[in-house]
């Protein structure tokens, strides 16, 4: 469930890492791209989030203990049967000067991923696994209600703001439908990923 690197590579400057083609994109785009996909089969939408889960459970549980720290639909990649597999893991120090540079700059530029990060880590807060849970559920909640987390929200910073202050994307009918199998104990499990304090977070 995690996407293995097959190498690196340098050009110009830029180094990357080479990962095995996922013939079906990213979460993101089965998520956002209406045209591309009318419907979001729940089965198939439970099912990618089961892989993330056990993906994210197998990187927590790895003896040097990793966090992923940039946990959303992007980072979360489909093989040619929909099995998800997470992508971007292992990078935690540099995650940490790119956070440090994210929030002191997100007035002044388009940083939409800080959304997917807990509170405590907006307010200075190292990266954590509980931390990774949090994004996991913003996750969860984005995969099953196919909107952006706070889309539509005055600013950017206004939003980072009502996180810390436990603001949460809305668990109404309008974004979770009412008819969804299990609703009730998915909209449970989100909130507790998502809970303001990290020690109730599963």
């Amino acid at each position: 469930h995690l996407l293995p690197f097959l190498g690196i590579y340098q050009y110009h400057g830029l180094v990357g890492i080479v990962t095995e083609w996922m013939n079906n994109g990213s979460l993101h785009s089965l998520i956002h791209e209406h045209q591309l996909y009318p419907e979001l089969p729940f089965p198939l939408c439970i099912s990618i989030l089961l892989d993330v889960a056990k993906g994210l459970h197998h990187l927590h549980s790895l003896e040097s203990t990793l966090c992923h720290c940039s946990l959303k639909p992007s980072n979360v990649l489909l093989d040619v049967k929909y099995r998800a597999k997470i992508s971007d893991y292992g990078l935690t120090n540099w995650r940490k000067q790119q956070l440090r540079s994210d929030l002191q700059s997100c007035h002044q530029r388009n940083c939409q991923d800080l959304v997917y990060l807990s509170p405590e880590i907006l307010g200075g807060g190292l990266p954590s696994q509980e931390g990774d849970i949090y994004s996991f559920g913003i996750l969860c909640w984005e995969s099953l209600s196919r909107r952006k987390p706070f889309e539509g929200q005055t600013t950017l910073l206004d939003v980072l703001r009502g996180i810390c202050n436990s603001l949460r994307p809305g668990m109404s009918e309008k974004f979770i439908p009412s008819n969804l199998p299990e609703r009730n104990r998915l909209l449970h499990l989100i909130a507790l990923c998502w809970h303001q304090e990290p020690d109730y977070r599963p």
